[in-house]
């Protein structure tokens, strides 16, 4: 669910409203499941350790779930603030490689004949918005269906890519409501725990609802959050958060 939500290329409106709520599904799945184990007394044998990390995901893996979450959620409210162009929503080129390629193209603004190949961070922002400018015109001239313009070759690659692709309007991005995407991404998860007795404990420890379960998730991760020395090794730190 996690790599449909941030890998899907399709860019409509109701595809960034889906890959929010399946962000959010598996953000309230593994919160459930990670208050489910603190309460959760197991029946260990002497001789197995009395490691409840093993029922659950890495603290990295749940921690990088939660941020991507949290991080969709926020670039979506930016874009409706007008604080950011819609086109940060499109997750799928967030990758290395993009980076890479601003790069090198920020390299060969320098010219054939340019000695330099070092640049100061300045004189890279101040590149980086040149190609920020070019990249704005070429994205406008996808849309725009006149036929005096300026036509920029493509590599064979990326045609149909783009052929494909859609840009949001900020009209459709303001169209998406967060509350019940929230609540609808709640209740799926409840709903796909249905039957199992991790529901039935947690509405008896009263932090089944969506409110009372972040206030508690909150709390346990803000107690267990320390500074940890990595130059001697450190085993077990999964162990600490249970």
């Amino acid at each position: 669910m996690i790599i449909v939500a941030y890998i899907e290329k399709t860019t409509t409106t109701t595809i960034v409203e889906s890959e929010t709520t399946i962000c959010l599904v598996c953000s309230v799945f593994c919160r459930l499941w990670f208050i489910w184990i603190k309460f959760k007394t197991f029946n260990l044998t002497q001789t197995r350790k009395n490691n409840k990390s093993r029922y659950f995901i890495t603290q990295p893996a749940y921690l990088s779930v939660e941020i991507n979450a949290h991080n969709l959620l926020y670039l979506i409210l930016l874009v409706k603030q007008k604080q950011l162009p819609p086109q940060a929503l499109n997750t799928p080129i967030f990758n290395s490689q993009a980076c890479e390629s601003i790069f090198r193209n920020t390299q060969a603004l320098s010219g054939i004949y340019s000695t330099i190949a070092n640049f100061t961070v300045h004189d890279f922002l101040r590149r980086a918005q040149r190609l920020s400018l070019l990249n704005d015109i070429k994205c406008k001239q996808l849309q725009n269906g006149s036929v005096d313009k300026l036509v920029f070759p493509v590599h064979y690659k990326h045609r149909i890519e783009r052929l494909s692709s859609f840009t949001h309007s900020q009209l459709e991005i303001d169209e998406i409501d967060i509350e019940p995407v929230i609540t609808n991404a709640y209740h799926h998860a409840v709903d796909m725990l249905e039957g199992l007795d991790i529901l039935n404990l947690l509405a008896e420890k009263h932090v089944l609802e969506l409110k009372p379960l972040s206030e508690y998730l909150f709390r346990q991760l803000n107690s267990n959050s320390q500074k940890h020395n990595y130059s001697s090794q450190i085993s077990n730190i999964d162990d600490e958060v249970f």
